[in-house]
């Protein structure tokens, strides 16, 4: 590495020598009358031209970098809008069917009928009780003995005292 910063610093020197001594001998000198521009872009036409478009490299970079560039955007714009777009859409609409389809299956259907259908069992249930409170006491006492010979009843013949003692 140190063998070439040598050199290369040399070189760099002697070049901003050779830039600053240059315009000096060109321009300062006694009994030089210095460059004029017009013959010197007369003389050196081809150089004068480079130097004037800016070594030609706007429309350099316009033929690589700008002109591909617009090309590959249009190619894929093109196909951003054609197909990607196509299955974005495509996706949405079926999800939005499916959505409609399982709203209506699910919501409708199984959540609102089941509980619908259990409201309309509750009320029927409602008033189907309603014939039997009169809100007689006597009635309700009637009930309340008839439910528990009923319980007895229903003990005295599932129950086995043989097969819970052998446990």
């Amino acid at each position: 590495m140190d063998a070439i910063k040598t050199p290369v610093t040399l070189l760099a020197t002697v070049t901003g020598i050779i830039g600053n001594l240059l315009p000096a001998i060109m321009y300062a000198l006694p009994g030089t009358r210095g460059l004029v521009a017009s013959e010197m872009a007369a003389k050196f036409k081809w150089i004068h031209n480079f130097l004037l478009n800016k070594w030609w490299f706007d429309e350099l970079y316009e033929v690589i970098f700008v002109k591909p560039s617009k090309v590959v955007g249009r190619w894929i714009s093109w196909i951003d809008l054609n197909i990607l777009d196509s299955i974005v859409h495509f996706c949405a609409r079926a999800t939005k069917a499916v959505a409609t389809f399982w709203e209506r299956l699910a919501d409708q259907i199984i959540v609102d009928g089941s509980v619908n259908l259990m409201a309309h069992w509750i009320y029927q249930t409602g008033v189907s009780l309603r014939r039997i409170q009169t809100g007689s006491l006597r009635q309700y006492v009637l009930f309340i003995v008839i439910a528990a010979i009923a319980v007895f009843v229903l003990v005295s013949f599932m129950w086995d005292p043989v097969s819970i003692a052998g446990h």
